[in-house]
């Protein structure tokens, strides 16, 4: 696959052909309407900076399409942050950040690891801003329960602890009993799974 830097290089190239569409020749009288590029002009190169914001647009697209997804996992001080196109100027980011959060990021941490580092969590949430927690799902383990030792209270006090932690986000959380399957010690279990969707 080509580099972006030499997709970039290619679309100024074309974009140096199309704008040259007349040349300045003695032999060629200009008619009105035709572009005539000097010797001067022909010296001068186009840079990625020149670029029309369309053009950069897909350059990033290209970008976001090609970096990994981003799986929040047990590592919350090094997973949560924003790839570098994102921090470029304010046209790319608003134009990929969207794209970026609804494709490549994906919170799905152990519910220890959850809770330890909530007041993290709660920072990178509220720094992606709104829009993009919606476009969020965060799904964790909740561990092993039997459906009848499991409490409206142990919901109850997970939500009051993370929005402790999260003070402005509104969320819902949700649960639901998923099967899981031993074969060697051959048991099986139900085990609560959380979903966190953001309002």
């Amino acid at each position: 696959m080509p580099s972006i830097k030499g997709v970039a290089d290619n679309l100024a190239a074309m974009a140096n052909i199309e704008a040259s569409l007349v040349v300045a020749n003695p032999l060629i009288t200009p008619q009105a309407g035709d572009l005539v590029v000097t010797a001067e002009a022909q010296k001068q190169k186009l840079g990625l900076l020149d670029l029309p914001d369309e053009l950069w647009a897909k350059i990033g697209n290209m970008v976001v399409e090609d970096l990994p997804r981003t799986q929040v996992s047990t590592r919350p001080q090094y997973d949560l942050k924003q790839p570098a196109i994102l921090q470029t100027c304010a046209s790319l980011r608003n134009e990929l950040r969207l794209d970026y959060f609804r494709t490549k990021v994906f919170i799905i941490p152990q519910m220890a690891v959850l809770l330890e580092h909530r007041q993290k969590y709660g920072e990178y949430l509220h720094a992606i801003g709104a829009d993009a927690r919606r476009l969020i799902t965060v799904r964790f383990n909740g561990g092993s329960y039997e459906p009848k030792d499991f409490s409206p209270e142990v919901m109850k006090k997970l939500k009051a602890t993370l929005q402790e932690a999260w003070p402005g986000l509104k969320f819902k959380l949700d649960s639901k009993w998923i099967g899981t399957k031993n074969w060697k010690r051959r048991w099986s279990n139900k085990m609560v799974e959380w979903k966190i969707s953001f309002l």
